[in-house]
């Protein structure tokens, strides 16, 4: 955690915090409270290893604090009582025939054991700047599983998804130096997915540490191309690795020959420019073979298999598992 979080909550000790108002989530004090309490929470899950005493001075100054709206109490609570885990969806190499790696996709589950999807929670955290929570945490259990699998299954690639707003916070690549140095992952194993969920950031806001970020081997990837949240200026960016196509222009390769005009030709700029293509949201066998024809390097979606949790999936595409066929 940033010091500067640390620095404005100790100046806070002993003072009771008035909220009133409307659009108090847009507050920077109500954002930097909520974002220390979420911390401190995500460090209880993980045995409070990377945070020592700070944790507890952390929760004990949350509690004298008084942050008001009932809604912000009732996320507060949300997020103490859900753990977020990793599942994983594999992802096809054409040119292998077979599953080569996967995507690390977050899910909740509540005190019940229900399982939540992303869309159920993911919109609320990015509106209130909180997804760098989930990516961190996405990541560390990602990692993980590479670690324990990495050698078993050689060339075997993890893709975690990473918002612009988390590539912008500042202290984030030694958030992530931290997480990679404690798991000793093989960087050459991940893939960082940059989404594109944060509009009012710059590309030159985020340049500097997508190169940080080549520089210890890590590919980058563009997700959800083809959508109104990314852009073909993303395809500047010399340091992206490969592009994944959204399901919202795969679903329509199989309407007519316009439709798969504009797929393959999106496809041969990607190859121009020296990148790799994903497909995603694959649902049938057809879909698949056409973006073979195509020229698609990687294919993803329900055909080849949904999220599952870790040990399914290695049970089903792992090492020693047989090869899943098309």
């Amino acid at each position: 955690m940033g010091s500067t979080i640390q620095e404005y909550l100790a100046s806070l000790r002993g003072k009771r915090v008035a909220v009133l108002g409307i659009g108090v989530s847009n507050t920077p004090l109500i954002k930097m409270l909520l974002r220390a309490d979420v911390e401190v929470t995500a460090c209880d899950k993980r045995q409070r290893e990377d945070f020592g005493g700070q944790a507890e001075e952390l929760e004990s100054l949350g509690a004298e604090l008084r942050l008001g709206p009932d809604y912000l109490d009732g996320l507060l609570r949300e997020f103490r009582q859900s753990n977020f885990v990793v599942y994983l969806q594999p992802l096809y190499g054409v040119e292998q025939g077979a599953v080569i790696g996967a995507e690390a996709l977050v899910r909740k589950i509540d005190e019940e054991g229900n399982v939540h999807a992303p869309f159920e929670f993911v919109h609320m955290m990015e509106e209130e700047n909180l997804i760098s929570v989930v990516d961190y945490e996405m990541l560390e259990q990602s990692c993980r599983l590479l670690k324990e699998v990495g050698e078993r299954w050689p060339g075997f690639q993890l893709s975690c998804n990473m918002s612009r707003n988390t590539l912008a916070e500042l202290d984030y690549l030694d958030r992530i130096d931290d997480i990679l140095t404690r798991t000793g992952v093989d960087h050459s194993q991940l893939i960082f997915e940059v989404t594109e969920s944060s509009r009012g950031l710059q590309l030159e806001s985020i340049e500097d540490r997508l190169n940080a970020l080549k520089a210890r081997g890590i590919a980058v990837a563009v997700d959800d191309m083809g959508t109104e949240c990314s852009c073909l200026e993303m395809l500047y960016l010399p340091q992206l690795d490969l592009v994944k196509i959204d399901r919202s222009l795969i679903s329509k390769t199989g309407h007519g020959p316009r439709e798969q005009a504009v797929i393959g030709s999106l496809i041969d700029l990607c190859h121009k420019l020296g990148l790799g293509c994903i497909a995603e949201g694959i649902e049938t066998k057809e879909q698949g073979e056409l973006l073979k024809s195509l020229g698609c390097d990687r294919l993803q979606g329900y055909y080849f298999g949904r999220p599952m949790p870790p040990q399914e999936f290695f049970a089903q595409f792992g090492p020693g598992a047989q090869e899943h066929q098309t």
